[in-house]
């Protein structure tokens, strides 16, 4: 793809950026805002992140958002000279308006987003977005395309107005507030960025639950775990304790929490060893209450997983 020009223009009202191709249009104005909870994405040029307007988190240890599949994602400000036409990008864009009206413009239909609403555009449909109005603010998310979002979302647009608008919106602002504090915990931030997560899952499938997520199955078999997180649990136990195979197992566990098996368990793992750890308990106690055979190879998983090693993370508090 021809990268496009980057410059200002206009006296009345100078473009920040401007990016031509032939799959794809965007205008940015440069008194318009944008606070990102994520690195900045690819497709923003990096000469332009020094301005004003664009302000960017300190990076973390782990890039939690990534973890979870989402490309990009920023709180906005735009006004009415604000312009994107893309020929069809491979994420998925989740948008919750928060104030005015933004305009998403496909081949078949014109979508009028108001505040309090959220809309939902698969990977690979052309669009357009615009605003007919003096300005708007939205929050955003780029999100992979991958078959676990897609159990989310769905093959079909959505435009609706949000049952859970302010729990989410609370939610968001709580995420970025520590991230961008100077005491910034990455367990915080991991919990605070699952329940952004599940706040969104149940946005979309309201009242139309996920086939078996109330199974009292699959409620025992997270009880049991955390009853006895030293027991050798894997899949294949876990499926035979639900009597089902492993591949539905992993199936039900990414439709209702979002990741597979393993990882789930290693998140309930990693956050009993933390648990332990503040307490005071030394590591040679914690890895076999939590299913290491040594504290070394605990050790390296919890770094892997928080980003620091216990003794740091405690440090670092």
């Amino acid at each position: 793809m021809k990268r496009g020009v980057v410059g200002k223009r206009e006296s009345d009202g100078t473009f920040l950026w401007e990016f031509r191709s032939e799959n794809k249009i965007q205008l940015w104005p440069s008194d318009d805002q944008q606070r990102y909870i994520t690195p900045p994405t690819a497709l923003f040029p990096r000469e332009c992140l020094r301005s004003k307007n664009i302000i960017c988190p300190p990076k973390l240890p782990i890039d939690l958002t990534a973890r979870e599949g989402i490309l990009g994602s920023a709180f906005s400000r735009h006004g009415k000279k604000y312009f994107v036409s893309h020929m069809g990008e491979d994420f998925i864009t989740f948008i919750v308006m928060t104030h005015g009206q933004y305009c998403a413009k496909t081949k078949a239909e014109t979508y009028n987003i108001g505040e309090g609403m959220c809309f939902v555009l698969p990977a690979k449909i052309p669009c357009d977005y615009f605003t007919r109005f003096e300005g708007f603010k939205l929050i955003w998310f780029h999100i992979k395309n991958t078959p676990q979002w897609r159990r989310v979302f769905g093959n079909s647009i959505r435009c609706q107005k949000m049952m859970f608008y302010e729990q989410f919106v609370f939610l968001y602002n709580l995420y970025a507030k520590e991230l961008y504090s100077r005491t910034c915990s990455l367990s915080y931030l991991r919990n605070v960025l699952q329940l952004v997560i599940e706040t969104i899952r149940r946005e979309i499938f309201g009242d139309e639950k996920p086939a078996d997520a109330c199974s009292e199955k699959l409620h025992n078999l997270i009880v049991s775990m955390n009853a006895d997180l030293s027991r050798p649990w894997d899949a294949k136990t876990a499926a035979d304790k639900m009597k089902v195979d492993v591949q539905k197992l992993n199936s039900q566990f990414r439709l209702i929490f979002g990741k597979t098996f393993a990882k789930f368990l290693l998140g309930l793992r990693m956050e009993r060893a933390l648990k332990m750890l503040k307490s005071g308990q030394p590591l040679k106690e914690i890895a076999p209450a939590v299913g290491f055979a040594t504290p070394y190879s605990l050790s390296n998983t919890f770094k892997d997983f928080y980003g620091a090693s216990p003794r740091a993370y405690l440090k670092n508090g």
